[in-house]
């Protein structure tokens, strides 16, 4: 990653939770692409809504983690509390479907989404 890009993500004139045209923001584009560093960055900043689904498919950054596999991504989004591991597409989708569909049957992975989901659920 390019500093440059790292000191505008600091900058408090940058709205961080601007959307495009089909609803993407910064972190559904860099959950999509799997790029964990700024991932993480966002989740750091109060002003970015980690459940903001796309007006497209109407998927939440966890959704479209979940279907592209990036378990790191995943890991980042899970541990803030704020993220709703039970979030669902217009389609139906659940964060453990899309993993154990796209994926494959990758099991330490789809291990670790559901853990993450039954703790959240016996939880709360």
């Amino acid at each position: 990653m390019y500093p440059s890009k790292i000191l505008l993500l600091a900058k408090d004139s940058v709205d961080l939770d601007s959307k495009s045209y089909v609803g993407w923001t910064p972190l559904l584009w860099a959950v999509v692409n799997g790029h964990e560093a700024v991932v993480k960055l966002l989740l750091e900043r109060d002003s970015v809504d980690p459940n903001s689904k796309d007006t497209e498919y109407g998927m939440t950054p966890l959704l479209w983690a979940a279907e592209k596999g990036h378990e790191a991504v995943v890991k980042h989004l899970l541990t803030k509390d704020s993220v709703d591991p039970d979030s669902v597409s217009i389609s139906g989708w659940t964060p453990l479907l899309l993993a154990e569909t796209f994926v494959g049957y990758n099991v330490p992975f789809l291990s670790f989404v559901l853990s993450f989901i039954l703790s959240y659920c016996w939880i709360h």
